[in-house]
């Protein structure tokens, strides 16, 4: 009744916890607070709560509050046994018992302290830990642009040195935790001492074996419920800073800025992005309305506000003062493209109804009949997360395709030809824009092109925040500066064929949306715990640590076999010497304590270690890992390597493995003393212990596999999160999306909420049949122990009474531990799985033909590239994407590569870098064949600027000199140089810090920002230095910004080859002149191969190479090529820029 009634508790809480994760539980909240329209970070929020912040949130931090619910069952149950067994023990021994309950009553501060101690050292761990796993996802999210530079050996630095401060604090939580459950082994069998001592010497009583050993049964209950109280202690300190970080987590969401739903407009409207972090940007002053069922433009140059303005219009930003309006209904398109994982018709469709007629107008006008027709599978092709194995123009086509098909009213474009070729810029602009192809649908595009600056109806013009003006060019309307603008109501119409979101297709799409993460099959090995153990220090330490608990476990034995000595002692003699078993007794409990303490130590150091070395390799394996497998695992499985399985590996796994070692071995020990006494008992212990192995076989068979999927369940909660985190404005922009994801995040709670109802289902199972059995061992002692009490002394029967009924916990315990470590070691077994991972330079070893080797000091000294009939594939199995390429770059010379969207230009420079799988020819840097060569020192020797233009949280410093090899002053002059790129005559320019005879002093405007009770003053811009914050992703600073940080980076290392990939396509024309004079300047004598679609870009270089369908077509000097009128004449044709090209040519 004990076992069904206790372990029904458990699970009963489960339950509760359970049902309360359908409505609002804390992985839920966390997880949804995100996309809940009325909710966004408060102030300065972005920083302190980051993708690591919330992953915690969802994982490490609930489960301590999960872990911590036995809290109300030992509020219970302990005082109720405390007293029983006072009662128990005043019978006994009379005041005796009062004194070793005083001792107890005092000695309690030990473990309350050591708790108290945790919960500040928790909260410094879980600091290090948010940070850890933040640093992890920023860099999967850009794994690409880490590998182009060959960063990895400093990213892992990065990594490794915030997990080594992480285990600091980890080691000294760990340390307090064994003071815990030291004093809950100490405090008792303290308190028992003072009781036995007082009884025999205050008393005068002799300590006979049915006194003593009654006594010591009652205290070894006692004993281990005060290792209970040791253990919850500890997860309610770890609850504690739980429930203080989940609670810090709500309270610092704040209401977003409530946009009315009407004609976008702002009326004297001021908006700031995030006014904590080092580099500020504001809105003033906004007082205009944008034309309904128009094509309304938004231009300026580079960081002057126009992303912020569209993410005002949605929201997005914190509102100062005055008003803003928008539809409730809008569709936004980034500036950098936000997919998920899935096939391209569900990025295009986005939860919707499918209407082929309406998807394939979309679909044509977007210029994607041709890609779908190269694709395997066409447009039922899965894509990876972000869309990373689409190309950069196909990514921006099939989100500006999504928002077409939507049912939005307006749509918000931010810089969405910046990417594309001419030809494909054409095709676009005069299919969307130009014949009412969206209907009565409202535009607000932002663009630096001028076709489309002369087609508004409506065009704002933005410098430094603040309107320029504003030019209404539709003879239909008559506005006014900041007045509403009135249209007829036909004009305010979206396109016909409007469809609502339909939750019966949710099934269907998320069976698209996510990859199931693969599930290890079979049981673990049950010596896979060896395997885990030497990772401790070798064999050595390994044999050391099972050695100090096989000591643990003889001294814990020693004492009621020293007590049956002692209390034996009265039946042979009438005169004992009680100091002398009395003291032996004292040295018996403290060096059982003593044992306790050291082999706890042995266990923590070499888990440590096992931990730090396991987390480096996985760190590494996954850094090294080839890029395509980037392209195939969702970052939420790696993120829940990191975060779930390293956790497991920090504390959880060393617990288990120690409890279950000193189980065995505790029962080895047991059964041995017993049956050496009472050879009859082992008959039924061996029939029991049979029947006891069958249960624990049944449970762990399928234990294991629900541990399992609990653990795959997981997966999908962190992949999902984490792509809606970055596609936030495009989910709340639109109407119905954010419920379906709201959904679609449910749905994966509820796949892992029933597994871990399993889970716990299936440990209540056991816990009741496992009491069976070891009450029946109990049971089968004591039988014995009466019918032989007359051949065997009392001492002995005590001793073997004492042991049988320890006996039935031992093994009750055992079985548990046993199965929770076959549990945890699956986490152990999935980080070994990833730390095996075949790495980049392996593979591409394997497949050369050539020797690897590294290359000389000082190579490449001349840049001279060369492609020899090169072919090459995205993947062993797949179809030539380069074919037949023979090109020779002369050192120092300039190449522009231009071409259509698609025509494997960016496939041709990431050649040079070696991320195609070559199926034929030769690629030559310097004479020395690049198979050749080691991944590292080809990657660092060659740079590329990507398209993605990608910095990473910290500081400029960090970004510019990542192995801080540099002095500042040559970072301070190259930090200079180009920032000037952005600078604007105007009051609110960046500058860099610098000598004060180079220095320009340049003044900074401000606002005074009204934030509730706290108004303070607030610079636009603020200057740039080394030290200069970055906030994740950059986000403190706009793309074009972004850029010339990328384009620093570059000049930092100093490469004699350069690439440029699509580097100036989110920036003004202006900018664009800025940035190559930075590359002539900064560049001089080094190659540079440049890809671009703004054809001006490249027509004053060496060479002209236009590529199709993989293929080199024309290659040439520019002025040859425009007067051989080919393909390279047809585009400048198409650009409208012929007399200007012709003047630039060479």
């Amino acid at each position: 009744m004990d076992s069904i009634v206790i372990e029904d508790i458990p699970s009963n809480s489960q339950q509760i916890l359970e049902e309360r994760d359908w409505h609002c539980s804390s992985v839920d909240e966390a997880a949804a607070a995100p996309l809940n329209q009325q909710a966004q970070p408060k102030t300065g929020a972005k920083t302190a709560f980051g993708v690591g912040y919330i992953m915690n949130l969802m994982s490490f931090d609930v489960d301590a509050i999960e872990s911590a619910r036995d809290i109300v069952l030992v509020a219970v149950a302990v005082p109720t046994e405390v007293m029983i067994a006072t009662g128990f023990l005043y019978t006994l021994i009379g005041w005796s018992a009062i004194s070793g309950l005083v001792a107890m009553v005092f000695t309690l501060a030990l473990p309350a302290y050591f708790s108290h101690k945790m919960v500040s050292i928790q909260q410094n761990a879980m600091k290090y830990t948010d940070k850890r796993i933040s640093k992890v996802s920023e860099y999967l999210n850009a794994i690409r642009v880490i590998k182009y530079f060959g960063w990895e050996e400093a990213v892992a630095h990065v990594i490794q040195k915030i997990r080594k401060l992480e285990q600091r604090e980890i080691y000294k939580r760990n340390l307090c935790a064994i003071a815990v459950v030291w004093s809950g082994d100490f405090i008792p069998l303290f308190s028992l001492f003072i009781m036995f001592t007082t009884y025999v010497l205050g008393t005068g009583q002799p300590l006979r074996p049915d006194t003593a050993f009654t006594c010591l049964a009652v205290v070894e209950t006692l004993r281990q419920q005060f290792i209970w109280v040791s253990n919850v202690s500890g997860f309610v300190s770890q609850a504690a800073v739980s429930l203080q970080r989940l609670d810090r987590f709500f309270q610092g969401m704040v209401p977003v800025t409530k946009v009315v739903d009407d004609t976008p407009s702002f009326k004297h409207a001021s908006f700031i992005r995030c006014p904590d972090s080092g580099s500020q940007f504001c809105l003033q002053g906004l007082h205009f309305s944008f034309l309904p069922g128009r094509l309304n433009v938004v231009t300026g140059p580079t960081g002057s506000g126009k992303t912020t303005l569209l993410l005002s219009l949605l929201g997005e930003t914190i509102l100062v003062s005055g008003r803003v309006k928008c539809d409730s209904n809008a569709a936004y398109v980034s500036q950098t493209p936000w997919l998920q994982s899935g096939t391209i018709r569900d990025n295009i469709v986005f939860h919707s109804n499918f209407d082929r007629t309406r998807y394939e107008a979309a679909v044509e006008a977007c210029g994607l009949v041709s890609d779908f027709h190269g694709f395997p599978k066409g447009d039922l092709t899965e894509i990876a997360e972000q869309g990373s194995s689409l190309s950069g123009g196909q990514r921006l086509r099939v989100v500006l395709a999504r928002a077409i098909y939507s049912s939005a009213s307006t749509l918000l474009l931010d810089d969405i030809f910046s990417c594309l070729d001419v030809h494909t810029v054409n095709h676009i602009f005069n299919k969307v824009f130009r014949n009412r192809f969206l209907g009565k649908r409202t535009v607000i595009l932002v663009s630096h092109l001028s076709p489309v600056i002369d087609a508004a109806d409506l065009l704002v013009h933005l410098e430094h925040g603040r309107v320029i003006s504003v030019d209404v060019r539709d003879p239909l309307f008559k506005s006014v500066n900041g007045a509403p603008v009135t249209t007829p109501e036909s004009l305010a119409k979206p396109l016909s064929g409007q469809m609502e979101r339909d939750v019966q297709f949710l099934e269907e799409s998320r069976k698209t949306t996510k990859r199931s993460e693969h599930m290890l099959d079979g049981r673990i090995p049950r010596t896979l715990f060896l395997k885990y153990m030497s990772h401790f220090g070798g064999l050595p330490y390994t044999i050391l640590a099972l050695f100090t608990a096989f000591l643990t476990q003889i001294t814990f034995l020693s004492i009621p076999l020293w007590l049956s000595q002692w209390t034996g002692a009265y039946a042979k003699t009438n005169v004992v010497d009680v100091s002398f078993y009395l003291g032996i007794y004292a040295c018996v409990l403290l060096g059982f304590n003593l044992m306790v303490v050291i082999n706890n130590l042995v266990f923590q150091h070499g888990n440590w270690k096992a931990a730090h070395d396991l987390h480096a390799r996985l760190t590494s394996a996954v850094l090294n890992s080839p890029i395509k497998w980037f392209d195939y695992v969702p970052t939420g499985m790696i993120l829940n390597r990191f975060s779930q399985d390293i956790q497991s590996l920090d504390s959880i796994l060393l617990n288990w493995l120690r409890m279950s070692l000193d189980n065995q071995l505790r029962l080895l020990l047991r059964i041995s003393s017993i049956a050496s006494i009472l050879p009859i008992f082992a008959l039924p212990a061996v029939i029991l212990c049979m029947i006891g192995f069958v249960v624990g076989e049944i449970y762990t068979r399928s234990q294991i596999s629900i541990k399992r999927l609990t653990s795959a369940t997981r997966s999908p909660i962190f992949s999902h999160f984490s792509e809606t985190l970055i596609g936030l404005p495009t989910i709340r922009a639109q109407k119905g999306v954010k419920e379906i994801f709201g959904l679609i995040l449910a749905d994966h709670l509820r796949d892992n909420s029933r597994a871990y109802e399993a889970l716990y289902n299936s440990n209540r199972w056991v816990s009741v049949r496992a009491d069976a059995v070891a009450a029946s061992i109990s049971a089968a002692a004591g039988i014995i122990a009466i019918m032989k009490s007359d051949t065997i002394s009392p001492g002995l029967v005590g001793f073997s009474l004492t042991n049988a009924i320890g006996l039935s916990q031992t093994i009750l315990t055992m079985v548990r531990n046993m199965n929770e470590l076959e549990v945890e070691l699956n986490s152990f077994q999935r980080v070994a799985e990833f730390t095996s991972l075949p790495s980049e330079e392996a593979s591409v070893v394997e497949r050369s033909t050539r020797a690897i080797q590294s290359p000389p000091a000082g190579w490449p000294s001349r840049g001279e590239v060369e492609f020899s009939n090169f072919s090459a594939s995205y993947g062993p199995n797949g179809p030539d994407v380069l074919k037949g390429i023979s090109l020779r770059i002369r050192p120092g010379e300039r190449i522009g590569v231009v071409g259509r969207t698609g025509s494997s230009k960016s496939t041709l420079a990431l050649s040079i870098l070696r991320f195609t799988h070559k199926t034929s020819g030769f690629l030559f840097i310097d004479g020395i064949d690049a198979q050749s060569l080691p991944l590292k020192d080809l990657r660092r020797a060659v740079t590329i600027i990507p398209q993605d233009s990608t910095i990473f949280s910290g500081d400029l410093r960090s970004n510019l000199d990542p192995f801080g090899k540099m002095e500042d002053t040559e970072l301070n002059s190259i930090l200079r140089s180009c920032s000037i790129i952005g600078a604007n005559e105007s009051d609110n320019k960046r500058i860099v810090p610098g000598n004060s005879s180079e220095e320009e002093e340049v003044s900074s405007s401000s606002a005074d920002l009204d934030l509730g009770d706290t108004r303070i003053s607030l610079p636009c811009k603020q200057p740039l230095s080394l030290s200069t914050p970055v906030a994740i992703g950059g986000s403190n600073f706009s793309k074009g910004e972004r850029q010339t940080l990328c384009l620093a980076r570059a000049v930092c290392r100093r490469s004699k080859i350069i690439i440029v990939d699509e580097a100036t396509s989110s920036v003004d024309s202006r900018t664009d002149a800025m940035i190559q004079n930075v590359l002539r300047t900064e560049f001089i004598g080094s190659t540079v191969l440049t890809i671009a679609h703004r054809l001006e870009t490249v027509i004053d270089y060496d060479r002209i190479l236009v590529m199709s369908a993989g293929e080199i077509v024309e290659l040439d000097t520019p002025r040859n090529l425009l007067d051989r009128r080919g393909l390279f004449w047809n585009m400048v044709k198409e650009s409208g820029k012929m007399n200007e090209m012709i003047a630039l040519a060479k």
